[in-house]
C-alpha cells in the first residue's frame, strides 16, 4: 500500500474514533462516506451551501437546450420538451425538487422549493451584500 493510500485510511480511522463510527475504513465505500458526512454537524452557512449547491443541480438538469426547445412569438415564448422522455426525466427532477432533503445530512427535513425560499427570506452567506453579483 503506498504513503498515500495509508494517509486516507490513517484519516477514516480518525474519523471513525471521533464520531463512533463502528465499521472499519474504508474510504472508498460511498455508503461509509454519507454516513460520515451525517455525522457531522454543519454551521447554518455550510447548510445554505449545500441547499444552494442541490438546487442549482436540479435546475441545471432540466433548464437546458437538450431538454426543451424555446419557441418565441409576438405573445412570449413557451418551452416545449423535445421528447416523451424528456417530459418524464423533468417530472422525477421535479419530484426531487418538491420532496423533502434528507434530515440525516441538514438536520432538517424540508423541500428543496422550501429551502430556496427561507434562503432568500432570511440568507446567512450574503450578509450586507457581501456576495457580488
Amino acid at each position: 500500500m503506498g504513503q498515500a493510500n495509508k494517509g486516507v485510511f490513517k484519516a477514516h480511522e480518525i474519523i471513525n474514533e471521533k464520531y463512533g463510527v463502528k465499521e472499519k475504513a474504508q474510504p472508498y465505500n460511498i455508503p461509509y462516506i454519507w454516513n460520515v458526512i451525517a455525522l457531522m454537524k454543519f454551521t447554518d452557512i455550510e447548510i445554505e451551501i449545500i441547499y444552494l449547491k442541490a438546487v442549482i443541480e436540479l435546475i441545471d438538469y432540466v433548464v437546458n437546450y437538450e431538454v426543451v426547445s424555446i419557441y418565441k412569438s409576438i405573445e412570449g415564448a413557451q418551452a416545449i420538451f423535445r421528447t416523451m422522455t424528456h417530459q418524464k426525466y423533468f417530472n422525477i427532477i421535479l419530484v426531487d425538487f418538491l420532496s423533502k432533503s434528507d434530515k440525516k445530512i441538514t438536520g432538517n427535513a424540508k423541500s428543496y422549493l422550501k429551502a430556496l425560499s427561507d434562503i432568500s427570506e432570511n440568507p446567512k452567506f450574503d450578509v450586507n451584500n457581501s456576495v457580488l453579483v
